[in-house]
Formats: C-alpha cells, sequence, structure tokens
C-alpha cells in the first residue's frame, strides 16, 4: 500500500471493491445478503491488514 499511495496519480484516491456471485440459485434477499456480507469481510480486510480506509465509520 505504501507504494500505490507514494506512485499513484492524485486522482486515483478511491477503491473500488466488486463482488462476484453467480447469478444463479440465489434470490434476491440471498444474494443481497452474500454480497454485504463479502463486502464486510473486504472492508475488514482492508482496515486490518492493509491499514487503508478510514477506519470508525
Amino acid at each position: 500500500m505504501k507504494i500505490l499511495r507514494e506512485k499513484a496519480p492524485e486522482e486515483l484516491d478511491t477503491i473500488d471493491l466488486e463482488i462476484e456471485l453467480p447469478l444463479s440459485g440465489y434470490s434476491l434477499e440471498e444474494g443481497r445478503k452474500l454480497e454485504i456480507e463479502a463486502m464486510r469481510k473486504s472492508i475488514k480486510y482492508m482496515h486490518e491488514v492493509l491499514d487503508i480506509g478510514i477506519k470508525g465509520r
């Protein structure tokens, strides 16, 4: 992350997360729940392992 922060242009100040889920086999509610769980895990990883982002939001 240090290298990214040092080398990235100023306009690249946002990280975009995408969660890949197969379209079949899930209801909308199930898919949404799984997507939210995966997003929370990704954000936790970014905070705790990569030490990026704004904590406490």
